[in-house]
């Protein structure tokens, strides 16, 4: 669930071992890292609190499709499948995906200290996601230049493959689910991306 930046702050302020100023810019949202197992977006001038994607009941869908990619030629060419990485979406917005396709020259970009906008993210429901929070998400990456998004849902092992706010295919067990268009070779059938050690 998302948390606004006064809940934030109140909760700062009763830690007084927390030596963090809280971001007030952009700017100052993207050079700042915290430690404290969340993930940030900066929504509208203000700081959005998650769940980190990567706990242990969902580590391993991050696992099964980094396997796959390690495995395929955009890989080889520089690319790279990054967990929750601060990527720019609309205006001044910075959105987080829990996963999302880097391209060689995006590293590059990066490495300038300039967020990219990734062509293909997946955003994994967790329990405390709110779907109106997380359709609001979907229509800012598209609105920003990301051209599909999956959504992946762990407790149904269903993944919603969007490629517009409004196109949609629903995968579930042996359905191929592909990020082709994006990633060449990028499929994989449904149960695989749910498999767990």
């Amino acid at each position: 669930m998302a948390t606004q930046i006064g809940e934030i702050a109140v909760a700062y302020q009763k830690n007084p071992r927390a030596r963090r100023v809280l971001p007030r810019s952009l700017a100052e949202y993207i050079e700042w890292n915290p430690k404290d197992g969340f993930k940030y977006e900066w929504v509208n001038g203000h700081l959005k609190k998650y769940e980190k994607m990567l706990t242990a009941e969902q580590y391993h869908i991050y696992d099964n499709l980094s396997e796959l990619f390690l495995k395929n030629k955009a890989h080889q060419a520089g690319g790279r499948l990054v967990p929750e990485l601060k990527c720019r979406t609309v205006g001044s917005q910075s959105r987080v995906p829990d996963i999302c396709f880097v391209t060689n020259n995006d590293r590059k970009t990066m490495g300038q200290g300039i967020m990219i906008i990734p062509q293909f993210a997946v955003e994994i429901l967790s329990k405390t996601n709110e779907m109106e929070d997380m359709f609001a998400k979907l229509e800012e990456y598209f609105e920003a230049g990301v051209q599909m998004v999956w959504l992946i849902l762990p407790r149904v092992e269903k993944v919603y493959v969007y490629t517009s706010p409004t196109d949609v295919q629903v995968c579930y067990g042996s359905m191929m689910c592909s990020a082709e268009s994006i990633i060449p070779n990028f499929t994989l059938k449904t149960h695989d991306i749910f498999i767990k050690p």
